[in-house]
């Protein structure tokens, strides 16, 4: 039995991406709010009123994979809107050689009269869609943005 587990897993793995969606949300710091004096979008003197969200997506595949597409449709500031989304810095990496996808964004928010709860009803509208070919079959995922959220403290 737990040889065919083995063997399923592994022809799991083989014809699959392994996915990492992580969506942090947390307070700013004290270096980031004190940049804020300077941004014309600076909305609050309270620290309190803004929070960062550290996004980050890393699709490990393996070789066999052909084709790999990774759509993230929905800038982010789209997503929250000029009332809340003040920044974001954006990275983004696919190296080939080492069957490597990385897209990593850190977003600045202004929240204050926004909830957690609702911050996180808006990241359910953020849809990542993932597509391959594998031996001929082309394959399709999803993962939602909101499913990852983190609140930190």
């Amino acid at each position: 039995m737990l040889g065919m587990l083995a063997i399923g897993l592994y022809s799991y793995s083989q014809k699959n991406p392994a996915v990492l969606l992580r969506t942090e949300i947390s307070p700013i710091d004290e270096e980031t709010f004190m940049q804020l004096g300077s941004y014309e979008k600076n909305k609050s003197k309270d620290q309190n009123n803004y929070q960062e969200v550290s996004f980050s997506l890393k699709v490990n595949y393996p070789n066999e994979i052909e084709n790999l597409e990774v759509r993230i449709p929905q800038y982010f500031s789209e997503l929250f809107g000029n009332d809340i989304y003040l920044g974001a810095k954006y990275k983004e990496s696919n190296n080939k050689e080492k069957y490597q996808f990385i897209h990593e964004a850190e977003i600045l928010l202004y929240t204050g009269n926004v909830t957690n709860e609702e911050i996180r009803n808006i990241l359910d509208e953020g849809i990542v869609n993932l597509s391959w070919v594998y031996e001929g079959e082309n394959i399709q995922q999803k993962y939602n943005i909101g499913d990852s959220v983190i609140f930190i403290k």
